[in-house]
């Protein structure tokens, strides 16, 4: 199995929070590849805390790129996730 984790810091939090939150967590039902998909906002605003999470599995590699390179990602990326995020951290391991 392959883990997927995403921290996004958002530009003026809060705006956008609830848009970008809502179109990260549809992908869930869009990305056949996904198989566990949660989406977080942070509770604890510290100053080196990020606003939200994203924590994905896939079963393979493989299944990870198709997900990289989906229709309906790279739209949330390039709608929602550049025009509210200046900050972006990702983290992907096998376990």
């Amino acid at each position: 199995m392959v883990v997927h984790i995403v921290f996004f810091k958002l530009k003026n939090y809060p705006e956008g929070m609830k848009e970008l939150k809502e179109n990260i967590s549809a992908l869930k039902d869009k990305v056949k590849e996904i198989r566990d998909f949660h989406v977080g906002e942070d509770f604890g605003r510290e100053e080196r805390s990020f606003d939200l999470a994203l924590y994905s599995t896939f079963d393979t590699k493989e299944d990870l790129q198709s997900y990289a390179v989906n229709k309906d990602h790279l739209e949330v990326i390039k709608n929602y996730v550049h025009v509210y995020c200046d900050d972006i951290k990702v983290v992907d391991f096998e376990k």
